[in-house]
């Protein structure tokens, strides 16, 4: 009885590694600057391996199976690319404008670094004239501080957006189509 369960369980095993479906293989178009690079890897964890230099065609083998991802320099873009077996994609590859970006960032984190010395300057301003000296006298409806701290507050909000904008529409970009 022990034989017929481990011959079953040999032949359902057996059976079900039959019916795993075969990677499959997907002709790509890439285009791109000079000197980028098509890779893929195996989904298990291998090593990744080079497809073709930019612009080129080749062969990919489709996701479930792989990952993909077009590395130029020390920049690397993941995409997936999935079709049916004897597909043809179309990868374009977009490098991201690296100058825009940084000046984005660098002019949005100093504004904000401005902003918010102003916003500090505002706030003590107007903490020092809540409480004064009673040997100075209080200016009623004096808002310079309530501007201070309004003013570096919006300085703080355009820097932030300033640096959000420049981290994300400077990043490189992979479009696949069939």
């Amino acid at each position: 009885m022990n034989v017929r369960f481990l011959f079953a369980l040999l032949f359902l095993t057996a059976t079900a590694r039959a019916e795993e479906p075969a990677p499959v293989r997907v002709v790509v178009a890439a285009d791109g600057p000079p000197g980028a690079l098509l890779e893929q890897r195996s989904t298990d964890g291998g090593v990744w391996s080079r497809v073709c230099a930019l612009p080129c065609e080749g062969v990919v083998t489709s996701a479930p199976w792989a990952r993909h991802r077009i590395v130029l320099g020390r920049n690397d873009v993941p995409f997936t690319v999935r079709a049916p077996s004897g597909a043809h994609a179309n990868v374009t590859y977009t490098e991201g404008a690296r100058g825009a970006r940084t000046a984005l960032v660098i002019s949005g984190s100093v504004i904000a670094g401005i902003g918010l010395v102003l916003l500090a300057a505002g706030v003590g301003l107007g903490l020092a004239e809540r409480d004064p000296a009673p040997d100075r006298e209080r200016s009623p409806g004096s808002h310079a501080p309530a501007i201070l701290a309004g003013t570096g507050f919006g300085a703080m909000a355009t820097g932030g957006i300033l640096a959000f904008t420049g981290l994300v529409l400077g990043r490189s970009r992979v479009s696949v189509s069939f």
